[in-house]
């Protein structure tokens, strides 16, 4: 009696953490899926025309600066929203790593967003991101983080190209 008693116990141990995992992601999906909405809404409301897979939102901008325009994406995480801007223009093999150094300075000057460099490709990038833990954002947390990277290439543009 003993023995099944405590092989009882022993299973009940071994599946109670299963279950807690389980409702963890759930929870997870749940923000995700929150989170993904929350982004819809402030695209359509801005009347911004977007592709969306994989928990992914993408679409083309328009600049004003010599970068001409880049690509967006809005990538949903279940603890993160991230707003990565990507311009069409590559920096040529000899001028990669000034690159790579202009956008180190500039980062020093700015803060909601920064910009970053891969030095293999010559592709270049602004980058902004918000952590989301227990209260999700409002549009107009969304609308700076999509507008400040976009402003970076903007203002910063013209000495990246």
């Amino acid at each position: 009696m003993f023995k099944r008693f405590l092989v009882l116990i022993l299973v009940i141990l071994l599946v109670v953490p299963g279950f807690a995992g389980l409702a963890e992601e759930e929870s997870r999906a749940q923000t995700v899926q929150a989170l993904n909405a929350l982004v819809e809404e402030f695209l359509k409301k801005n009347e911004y025309s977007y592709d969306f897979a994989d928990d992914t939102f993408t679409m083309d901008f328009t600049l004003d600066s010599a970068l001409s325009s880049c690509e967006v994406e809005i990538r949903v995480y279940y603890d993160a929203i991230e707003v990565l801007c990507t311009p069409t223009v590559r920096a040529k093999e000899e001028n990669r790593e000034k690159l790579a150094l202009l956008t180190t300075l500039i980062n020093y000057d700015i803060f909601y967003a920064h910009l970053g460099t891969k030095l293999e490709s010559g592709t270049f990038y602004s980058r902004g991101m918000q952590l989301v833990e227990t209260t999700l954002p409002g549009l107009e947390e969304l609308g700076v983080l999509l507008h400040m990277p976009l402003n970076y290439l903007d203002d910063y543009g013209d000495g990246l190209a």
